[in-house]
């Protein structure tokens, strides 16, 4: 018994690394990069919450991987909807900043998140202010006009070109 299970694993093992065999989804969902929304006290007390969504790196709607493609981190697109999602369901949450740091990415994720967060500010009623890090630039910036006014760092080279009304 124990040398059919090593032969099997050593078959398995010279098929993944000749090519033969490709992973789909993570074998070790216990290492992935998206366990579950967590809410966090950062500060402060009281009842009212601010959600905080970041916007940091490259902007899609496809899931990477890391680790030899062995852990599937979720799209940024998939992750925004989740935290959405679940503010929606919320009444404590009374403003949404978006922490910006990105150098865009996909044109239909990009347009896909600015129409999300447009919506639930709506629907919700709340302020959105985005945060601009160092980097806003193509998506990002696109994802920031969905904010009611900017918050930007002083040494932006965009400063004052923005497209709030």
């Amino acid at each position: 018994m124990h040398k059919q299970v090593v032969k099997s694993f050593a078959i398995a093992l010279l098929l993944l690394l000749s090519g033969c065999v490709v992973v789909v989804g993570s074998p070790f969902g216990f290492l992935s990069k998206h366990p579950g929304l967590q809410e966090t006290t950062l500060q402060g007390s009281g009842d009212d919450k601010v959600l905080l969504v970041d916007i940091s790196g490259f902007i899609s709607d496809q899931p990477s991987s890391e680790a030899f493609g062995l852990v599937e981190k979720q799209s940024m697109l998939a992750r925004v909807k989740a935290e959405l999602k679940k503010a929606e369901k919320d009444d404590a949450v009374k403003a949404l900043v978006l922490r910006i740091n990105s150098p865009g990415g996909g044109v239909t994720a990009s347009d896909e998140i600015y129409h999300l967060i447009k919506t639930y500010a709506q629907e919700a009623k709340v302020p959105v202010v985005a945060s601009l890090g160092s980097l806003a630039a193509s998506g990002g910036y696109y994802i920031a006009c969905s904010a009611d006014g900017p918050s930007h760092h002083g040494n932006r080279l965009d400063r004052g070109h923005y497209c709030w009304r």
